[in-house]
């Protein structure tokens, strides 16, 4: 029991135990913060990664924003020329008024079946004219640059020839697309299919 009291051995029990505490202390407590260390660590780049790429994507934000709003401008003032309405007669009228304005003669118009596509519909009307060269430039100027959008197609041109009226000297055969604005399409269209 002396032996137990004396200097070396209580400097020895104290090392042993010293030693004891520091192995306890790696394997308990330092191991399983470094453990929670190294999560913290993977966690962190993983949210760096992620505000990385929501930087990239909003780099250009005020560009895009400045964008989306010059197209909605561009698209309400493209409405105004879009009408919302459905009228075929009043189409064939101002048609007829744009062929008497320019002097060529409308030997018939054939309105077809619309067409419907993503934000409108297409009215095709297929007219058959006789008049002079300069008269049909004057009546297809007219067309293209009318308040409504027109567009041309399928422009078929002969020669006409007739002794009754020399003047007329152009057979002319087209289709005249004339478009209307179709919110019932594009709430089909946002809503999936389904009408309310």
């Amino acid at each position: 029991m002396g032996k137990l009291k004396s200097p070396p051995v209580i400097w020895g029990v104290a090392i042993v135990l010293y030693i004891l505490y520091i192995i306890f202390y790696f394997t308990t407590i330092y191991s399983g913060k470094s453990r929670k260390l190294r999560e913290t660590e993977r966690i962190y780049r993983t949210e760096l990664k992620s505000v990385e790429r929501l930087r990239d994507y909003v780099k250009d934000y005020d560009k895009i924003i400045a964008e989306k709003d010059s197209l909605l401008a561009l698209w309400e003032e493209t409405k105004k020329f879009l009408p919302a309405e459905e009228r075929m007669e009043k189409w064939l009228s101002e048609i007829s008024a744009m062929g008497i304005t320019s002097g060529i003669e409308i030997k018939s118009f054939k309105p077809g079946t619309p067409i419907q596509k993503e934000l409108y519909l297409e009215y095709p009307i297929d007219v058959e004219i006789v008049s002079g060269y300069h008269e049909l430039g004057a009546f297809l100027s007219l067309i293209a640059n009318s308040e409504r959008i027109m567009r041309i197609e399928d422009l078929q041109l002969s020669q006409n020839i007739s002794e009754e009226e020399p003047e007329q000297t152009v057979k002319a055969r087209m289709r005249i697309m004339c478009y209307v604005y179709h919110p019932a399409t594009v709430a089909t269209q946002q809503t999936g299919g389904r009408r309310g």
